[in-house]
């Protein structure tokens, strides 16, 4: 699952190069966020230019595709096609649809694999798509539910730099807390695929070692959050998850 998950994550920086070159820039680099599209398991820039154009990776099929507005008009398959070939591609929509900033493979971030070569290949093995998509699905549905639960402001996006799913939003005005929450890839903090709720007041990270425990997930060894594995969870113990960690920050005086 690991090669897979760091094919995916290295697939989606055609995203997100498509988005730093195409799409209005936020001061918060939120235009290079992606959007996950449940019901056709497809992450999807940000909407630009006059045609109202996205740029999508299909986790069904493996392939780019580049929208006009509901409609898909061009489609690349990038486990036949080479790195160098798919930027080729990019480049060439962009200038077919008359975008002002030409296409760039260019970030202002570093990724924790080695340098694509040009002669990059994708391949991925489809079982474990179908199961990363699956947790992307219940992890958005969990979100979209304590959203609305809690009356939340905030934004269900995938962000390419760390590849993971994630909220930040205000809980307690008048306390000045917020959280941030998502569902992170395997790193540093845990090996596995896990769902993370973590809290800041006045914008600095609420220690956790004196909270009240968790039933469902664990106050990270290494980190100030709460962590929950997210293989074999569907969303009813996500939700209580989410909750759970909200409620024990909301006591933070």
């Amino acid at each position: 699952m690991k090669e897979t998950i760091q094919e995916l994550h290295l697939a989606s920086q055609y995203l997100a190069a498509a988005a730093i070159c195409f799409v209005s820039v936020k001061a918060d680099d939120s235009h290079t966020n992606l959007g996950w599209e449940s019901d056709t398991n497809r992450l999807t820039t940000h909407v630009f230019g006059r045609n109202k154009n996205r740029v999508a990776l299909n986790l069904e099929t493996g392939n780019l595709e580049w929208f006009e507005g509901k409609k898909i008009t061009q489609v690349l398959d990038i486990e036949k096609s080479t790195h160098a070939e798919n930027v080729i591609w990019l480049k060439a929509q962009g200038v077919k649809h008359h975008l002002k900033t030409p296409f760039e493979y260019h970030f202002h971030y570093d990724l924790p694999y080695p340098i694509i070569t040009s002669d990059k290949v994708f391949k991925f093995i489809g079982s474990e798509v179908a199961d990363f998509a699956k947790r992307l699905t219940i992890a958005k549905s969990a979100f979209s539910n304590f959203i609305a639960q809690n009356n939340l402001d905030t934004t269900i996006r995938v962000w390419p730099h760390h590849f993971d799913m994630g909220i930040y939003a205000l809980v307690n005005a008048e306390k000045t807390i917020s959280i941030g929450a998502g569902l992170a890839i395997p790193d540093q903090v845990v090996p596995a695929m896990y769902f993370y709720v973590s809290g800041y007041q006045n914008g600095e990270p609420i220690p956790t070692k004196k909270l009240k425990a968790l039933n469902n997930g664990a106050w990270a060894a290494n980190w100030q959050g709460a962590v929950l594995a997210a293989s074999h969870v569907e969303e009813e113990k996500a939700m209580k998850f989410l909750n759970e960690s909200l409620q024990a920050y909301s006591m933070v005086d």
